[in-house]
């Protein structure tokens, strides 16, 4: 059985709303959506100051680990109104389900 993931891309509204953003994303959005029906984990990630090819269109990485796709995508999309919200993060966003498929592990 595979992996499959949530991958929520983000960014706070501002630079001087980013903690209110990062205490909200690790203590109330994380929390209320692994609670959720269908999700597993969750682990948030920011990207580097060095990067590759220029500036990243988001800062923030929030990687989900599902138990089911159908599930988790349902039970959000339905709890979503619900979930708590904050005005620290941008309108803009981007999410993609992926599944695994191949994993090096170097001997």
């Amino acid at each position: 059985m595979t992996t499959k993931y949530l991958i929520a891309f983000t960014n706070p509204v501002s630079a001087e709303q980013e903690q209110a953003y990062n205490e909200w994303y690790n203590g109330t959005h994380l929390p209320e959506v692994v609670a959720l029906p269908g999700f597993r984990s969750a682990k948030r990630f920011k990207a580097s100051a060095s990067q590759l090819g220029g500036d990243p269109q988001f800062q923030y990485l929030a990687l989900y680990e599902l138990d089911d796709v159908e599930t988790a995508v349902a039970a959000l999309g339905k709890s979503a109104p619900d979930l708590t919200q904050t005005d620290a993060t941008a309108p803009e966003m981007q999410l993609l389900v992926v599944e695994e498929i191949f994993e090096h592990v170097p001997a």
